[in-house]
């Protein structure tokens, strides 16, 4: 097991501490400075005004979330510097990368970590999720591995959803648009006992079918769409003036179009001199110009609807105020269940041609679709922070805690199933070598690997629906956090994280299990001189620390 870490020192002038997606307040004209308007932000765990974080921030209140119709990650990336979102196939891989630091296990987890009203999610198909009511939305640029963790390698999103208001709010919205497209919400909020027991309820209805037409003759689905029913809520509990108890829960049932995905035929680079092969029968590259794909050549067989996802969320957090601080505990709970049907015919349906040895040994083809079969995979996990903060109105102040992580992630074997019977005349699949002597047949070496795809439901003599690797992860941490103003104007700021973390793999098809365990220290060091109102200089020293992937031995190479 290796530990993967990062070192960033940052020097920064800056006229805000942050990039703020907000409206500027309204002033009579004065000769005074301009005063921009408050945005709070947590990125610290703590409530702060961003012009006074010493860090990398971009920011999005609820009126720039709105003005930027932002509904999902790739709409986050496209509003802030330095941060790109990857997702080009489907929802399996989303990747989103903080400062170019992209993650080199692509099948992995990410270097930027999600996390939802506090609580870290992992699961990647459900990263790039129906984003439904938010309130704020705050990306932090640069290691953050000592306040928050898992994988804030390279950064961290925070996406803040609404809270129940004390009195009663109401909001209906509907948009269309062009290729189907229709967003319907509906939001409520409001006291449900008082100002003791409040309440906030969102449902969604998202759908669209996507830029492209369907060039498959039999295909009379979408390409690139999606259908998303979602639902979120929460319940705000305060028995006291001193206690707060939150909970808040979130589930969406989403239908993910087929991608416009196009495999493009290789063209050269023939292997020539293989006894048995005719020419241009092992063609391993594209060469030349790529002419590009035009949208109505994109074909998906109709037996490939696309992905079937279920994301269910809930988080309880408990907030004790006592004499000199705030006790917080936040409880995270989050479940990713993803199965798919996909075309495997890489965009020649059903005239992808398969090439077979005849009996007597002359080689042929025939054209057949193949569906891939995904029973997918399905990640539950849970978390606990437990976390004191000091009263934050005072010179020196602090923040410490306990944190726990656990998660069960499982994958299951796909199938591929062809959509055509065999030829009558076959004698085997290829890929074929040989004659072994001269004249003699060519040797089919692929009927073992591909003969199963084409009996009945593609499940004969295949692992298909079987569990093909289970994945355990168990971490703990603990952590402080020292603010001292040095001066009225000069903030010291000191960060550090200690974390064990146990990984653990099973792969019951192979027959083989692997355990690794690791620890590491994380922290931050910063420094910073708040000139005005408008205007702050600051250093920061960050270091980060990543988990390698736990590979099975007889993956690697």
């Amino acid at each position: 097991m290796q530990v993967k870490y990062q070192l960033s020192v940052s020097l920064i002038a800056a006229s805000v501490a942050g990039i703020v997606s907000g409206p500027i307040a309204a002033q009579e004209p004065t000769r005074s400075t301009p005063q921009l308007e408050e945005i709070v932000v947590t990125v610290r765990k703590t409530a702060e005004n961003l012009q006074r974080v010493p860090l990398a921030v971009t920011a999005f209140d609820q009126r720039g979330i709105e003005d930027a119709a932002i509904a999902r990650l790739e709409d986050v990336a496209a509003f802030t510097p330095g941060l790109t979102f990857s997702n080009v196939f489907g929802d399996f891989l989303p990747a989103p990368v903080i400062r170019g630091m992209a993650p080199t296990d692509i099948f992995g987890e990410n270097n930027t970590s999600i996390f939802v009203d506090g609580v870290y999610v992992s699961g990647r198909e459900g990263l790039n999720f129906s984003q439904l009511d938010i309130e704020r939305i705050e990306i932090v640029k640069g290691p953050q591995s000592a306040m928050y963790g898992r994988n804030s390698f390279s950064g961290a999103i925070n996406i803040i959803t609404g809270n129940p208001t004390d009195e009663f709010d109401g909001l209906l919205q509907a948009k269309v648009g062009n290729d189907g497209r229709f967003n319907g919400s509906a939001t409520v909020s409001g006291p449900l006992l008082g100002d003791t027991l409040t309440g906030r309820l969102a449902v969604s209805h998202d759908e669209w079918d996507g830029s492209y037409d369907n060039a498959n003759p039999r295909g009379n689905q979408n390409i690139g769409g999606y259908q998303y029913d979602t639902v979120q809520g929460k319940l705000a509990w305060a028995p006291a003036e001193s206690l707060d108890v939150v909970f808040a829960g979130y589930y969406s049932n989403d239908q993910i179009d087929p991608t416009a995905i196009v495999g493009i035929p290789a063209n050269c680079e023939d292997r020539n001199g293989v006894p048995g092969q005719p020419p241009g029968m092992r063609l391993q590259n594209y060469c030349g110009k790529f002419q590009g794909i035009d949208t109505g050549d994109i074909a998906v067989i109709p037996e490939a609807t696309g992905e079937d996802r279920d994301v269910v969320r809930g988080s309880l957090t408990i907030d004790w105020r006592a004499g000199p601080g705030t006790l917080t505990s936040l409880t995270g709970y989050s479940s990713v269940d993803h199965k798919s049907l996909e075309d495997a015919s890489w965009n020649q349906g059903d005239s992808y041609p398969w090439i077979y040895a005849r009996t007597g040994g002359q080689l042929a083809s025939f054209p057949s679709a193949v569906l891939r079969v995904d029973d997918g995979a399905r990640t539950d996990e849970w978390s606990e922070e437990l976390r004191w903060t000091s009263a934050q109105d005072r010179r020196v102040r602090y923040t410490g805690g306990l944190y726990y992580y656990s998660v069960e992630r499982k994958t299951y074997e796909p199938t591929l199933i062809a959509q055509q019977a065999l030829p009558a005349d076959l004698a085997g699949l290829c890929p074929c070598i040989g004659p072994f002597f001269p004249g003699g047949p060519a040797v089919p070496i692929g009927t073992g690997a591909y003969g199963p795809w084409f009996t009945p439901n593609g499940s004969a003599g295949s692992n298909a629906n079987q569990l093909n690797q289970t994945q355990d992860t168990n971490a703990w941490a603990v952590f402080a956090a020292i603010d001292a103003d040095l001066t009225t104007q000069l903030t010291g700021r000191v960060e550090l994280r200690y974390t064990d973390e146990e990984k653990k793999i099973k792969l019951p098809l192979a027959m083989e299990s692997r355990t690794d365990r690791w620890d590491s220290w994380t922290g931050r060091a910063s420094l910073s001189y708040q000139l005005t109102d408008a205007t702050m200089f600051y250093g920061s020293l960050a270091r980060g620390g990543k988990a390698a992937a736990l590979i099975p031995s007889w993956t690697r190479c």
